[in-house]
């Protein structure tokens, strides 16, 4: 018992941990806003090829002196004219890749009734990395993800800002 007890604490004790938020932050591909883990292998296996919707983002995101893109995808159909046809819900994925092509998932996440926007975030500081914002918007629930990548296989995620929503603000009859 002892030992479980000594592995527990030595295991929470060598997490990384953010200074601001105290959140632990988790590596690889994860349901960041859930924390439910998923296999980064599985995420590669191209079962999102078929994805059509892209949007891509490239920058220094690792501060190695070479671009990178971040690449978020949805699982939504498109129209003739390339248009998205919104429905109950969609799959959402965020990678970077190199430029050889190699890719490192970092987001992976089904949004009902609502969508998700990136944005690349500048550095606070001198030689910060960049990191990519997410917004998540349904009816009931927006969340902020902070995600950064390292590398191939060395990606950071974590929930910045997650938050329930009571009710909307309406505009007064006319």
């Amino acid at each position: 018992m002892k030992a479980i007890l000594a592995l527990v604490i030595l295991v929470a004790c060598a997490a990384p941990r953010s200074e601001k938020h105290d959140t632990v932050f988790v590596t690889r591909a994860v349901d960041t806003v859930d924390a439910h883990w998923m296999s980064l292998k599985m995420l590669q296996g191209g079962s999102d090829s078929a994805w059509k919707y892209v949007e891509r983002a490239t920058a220094d995101f690792n501060n190695d002196g070479k671009l990178e893109t971040a690449v978020l995808i949805s699982d939504v159909t498109l129209d003739r004219r390339g248009e998205p046809l919104w429905e109950d819900g969609h799959r959402w994925r965020l990678y970077f890749e190199e430029a050889d092509g190699r890719r490192t998932y970092g987001y992976d996440r089904f949004v009902p009734n609502g969508r998700v926007d990136a944005i690349v975030g500048e550095p606070r500081i001198p030689g910060e990395r960049r990191t990519v914002s997410l917004i998540e918007r349904t009816p009931s629930r927006i969340a902020v993800i902070e995600v950064s990548y390292d590398g191939p296989d060395r990606v950071q995620a974590w929930g910045a800002h997650v938050r329930n929503i009571q009710t909307h603000f309406t505009r007064p009859p006319k």
